[in-house]
């Protein structure tokens, strides 16, 4: 049974939505401190991102990297989802998908969200943006972890949206 915070999922997809296609991929950047506003930070790696929108969106301060945010859900006792399943849920989810060290040949960790269908994440080459679950997988994304979340029965006006395109909708 996971112990963490519910995560609403406001101000969680909020916080990308103010990154995305602005905020640059810089190895080990992080959003510091945690509680600085998003229109102040020009790059971020991709647990800094994850950490970003925990914070946001649950009110909890998870490590910094992303090898000890897998720790976290496991001692946290997050459930583990296949990845398919994982991709394939439109029902508004939020999970935490990870890449672990030397897979594909790849000697470094990677870690962001599926939501809808979507990764969102920052990543090497390009910064905070969403490619398609299936084209992380392809990348080596090998486990992924169940974020309960929810959204206030009184959602604010203007909230965003992820849709099936891949594109904020208004």
């Amino acid at each position: 049974m996971s112990t963490v915070a519910p995560l609403n999922r406001i101000p969680w997809l909020a916080v990308f939505t103010h990154c995305l296609n602005r905020v640059m991929y810089l190895l080990g950047g992080k959003f510091s401190p945690i509680s600085i506003d998003t229109s102040k930070v020009s790059g971020c790696d991709c647990s800094g991102l994850v950490q970003k929108m925990i914070w946001e969106g649950a009110g909890v301060t998870i490590p910094a990297g992303s090898y000890d945010q897998q720790q976290y859900m496991i001692d946290h006792g997050l459930e583990v989802v296949p990845l398919a399943e994982a991709i394939a849920d439109r029902e508004n989810r939020v999970y935490i998908f990870y890449k672990l060290a030397g897979a594909m040949g790849d000697p470094y960790r990677h870690t962001g969200f599926f939501f809808n269908g979507q990764a969102l994440q920052s990543y090497g080459g390009y910064g905070v943006g969403n490619t398609s679950g299936e084209t992380v997988v392809k990348w080596g994304v090998s486990i992924c972890y169940l974020w309960p979340s929810y959204i206030p029965s009184n959602p604010a006006a203007g909230f965003p949206v992820i849709g099936e395109n891949g594109q904020v909708a208004s």
